[in-house]
């Protein structure tokens, strides 16, 4: 599940990691420097190549100065929408085969392609209410400190670049 929250915390973290130790700043502090900055560094979708979702909560955890309460929450919530949402990740792979293959064949079914978009979108909808429900779970166990940290993170997310990977 993409969680852009946790995306703009990775990058942040990428950033002010060798900053953080010349300049004996605090990580929030860092962060709000970075967060305030108009050409603060993006990465992609797991931050440093190799690592995975986990490694979000990590970088979030140093942003947010979270506690190690806080942390495990957050772990706990995100396992279980992974864990919920697993069907509707294994559906939209599975539509996007059919999809490939209804059209490499070259005749146009126009119904069975309707079929195939309207059961992506359905699965897409779940995804994105999980997504929500994620972010809304997460920002409760927020300090309100936190919370204001995490707003500012925000509009470092910016625009999604790059392929989509659909039909690719």
């Amino acid at each position: 599940m993409k969680n852009r929250f946790f995306i703009t915390a990775l990058a942040l973290m990428t950033a002010a990691s060798g900053g953080l130790f010349i300049s004996g700043m605090s990580p929030p502090a860092i962060a709000e420097e970075i967060a305030l900055a108009e050409d603060a560094p993006m990465m992609g979708r797991y931050g440093e190549r190799g690592r995975g979702p986990g490694h979000r909560i990590e970088a979030m955890a140093e942003v947010l100065e979270l506690s190690e309460e806080q942390q495990a929450q957050i772990e706990a919530v995100m396992a279980a929408e992974r864990e919920a949402t697993e069907p509707y990740r294994e559906q939209m792979r599975q539509t996007r085969e059919e999809l490939r293959e209804t059209m490499q064949d070259g005749a146009f079914d126009e119904a069975r392609i309707r079929a195939l978009a309207a059961r992506q979108a359905a699965a897409k909808t779940e995804m994105i209410v999980s997504k929500a429900r994620t972010h809304s779970k997460i920002f409760a166990f927020l300090t309100p400190e936190q919370q204001v940290l995490a707003k500012k993170l925000r509009p470092l997310m910016g625009p999604r670049k790059g392929p989509r990977h659909f039909m690719h």
